[in-house]
């Protein structure tokens, strides 16, 4: 995890503060016990006593199991990132 600066639109003059969580991983064999809520739950708290204003992360879109688990925990889409293959199989 790692915290940033930003200044989205519209206003670009007044900074914002996120935590971008790069990696959250769970052994397959601990998957569904709770590991990953305690994990983004320590985020969230290590973000609030920062005074970060929001937590961001990325979820590939081929993994649904991962993207309802953040919904779960009250994370939105904010926009989608495209790709086009340019290399022939």
């Amino acid at each position: 995890m790692f915290g940033k600066w930003t200044a989205p639109a519209p206003d670009r003059f007044k900074p914002v503060r996120i935590l971008n969580v790069t990696d959250v991983g769970v052994t397959f064999s601990h998957r569904s016990s709770g590991i990953g809520r305690q994990l983004m739950q320590a985020a969230e708290e290590f973000a609030l006593e920062r005074g970060i204003d929001a937590v961001r992360l990325n979820v590939w879109a081929v993994n649904n199991r991962a993207a309802m688990f953040y919904e779960e925990l009250g994370f939105e889409p904010l926009y989608t990132n495209l790709q086009k293959s340019l290399i022939q199989q």
